[in-house]
């Protein structure tokens, strides 16, 4: 009880730190700016005890922007993204209005996008690509919504469609936690979800970087989101990630999939 409670709170005072300083990044310089999201991002998840690993090489933005799209399995993915890469991040239009977050992520540079509006899609499918266009990384998770990790949804084209117009490189990320527990999905509730995370021992991590595509010799948005699925799901069936012989060994069953993501 007092590492779960030690961890709360170390996370409360670092995302209420957020909110008051969160003014400030707007006057920040773009590189600035990113750097600054990363640093909160990656003390963040030290605050929860989540340990993160990298493995392979991550594309850099430099002559050619870069879209991250990752397999999504919790809330704690966005942290990872954006801790792996200063980045700026595309998120649902309802996380907007959360209090605290929402003026965070605003801040940020979210670029927000309103998925239950097919009307709205376009010029959001605009707004992420000239986001790669100036700032030249970001992130995404063409699932649309959290799944158990076990299972994976359908990787929806529209973001694809910005990289295409962007020019930009596909950087897959298979995300793979060593404790199914950290799933956020079904009709979990996100308060439920932390106090499983921060009640784990040594919450564990680990990114995946795979081979980038080029969005300009792939020959449809279709296509690209085929493919980056397709490398995705078989690095997480070639690199499984297993629970530290000191973590609990009960984990909680998987549940459906489909719950509401923050991203």
């Amino acid at each position: 009880m007092p590492r779960r409670i030690g961890r709360l709170l170390a996370a409360l005072l670092l995302i209420l730190s957020g909110f008051v300083f969160s003014p400030l990044l707007v006057v920040l310089s773009r590189r600035r700016r990113l750097a600054a999201v990363r640093i909160g991002a990656r003390l963040l998840l030290h605050s929860l005890g989540i340990a993160l690993t990298i493995r392979g090489r991550l594309a850099r933005p430099g002559g050619q922007a870069v879209l991250y799209v990752g397999n999504h399995t919790s809330w704690i993915d966005i942290l990872a993204m954006i801790a792996v890469q200063p980045c700026r991040h595309v998120a649902k239009s309802g996380v907007r209005g959360w209090p605290v977050i929402g003026p965070i992520a605003t801040a940020a540079g979210t670029v927000w996008m309103d998925r239950d509006k097919l009307s709205t899609l376009p010029a959001a499918v605009e707004r992420v690509a000239r986001a790669l266009r100036i700032s030249g990384a970001v992130a995404g998770f063409p699932e649309g919504t959290t799944w158990c990790g076990r299972e994976r949804g359908p990787f929806k084209p529209a973001i694809f469609e910005a990289a295409v117009r962007a020019g930009a490189l596909v950087q897959p990320v298979a995300l793979q936690f060593a404790d199914g527990r950290t799933a956020f999905v079904g009709d979990d509730t996100l308060v439920a979800s932390v106090w499983r995370t921060v009640s784990l021992r040594r919450p564990r991590l680990v990114v995946l970087a795979i081979t980038p595509l080029d969005a300009t010799q792939v020959r449809s948005r279709g296509a690209l989101a085929d493919a980056t699925a397709t490398a995705i799901a078989g690095a997480l069936r070639e690199s499984p990630v297993r629970t530290p012989a000191t973590a609990p060994t009960r984990v909680r069953p998987a549940l459906p999939a489909g719950s509401p993501s923050l991203a």
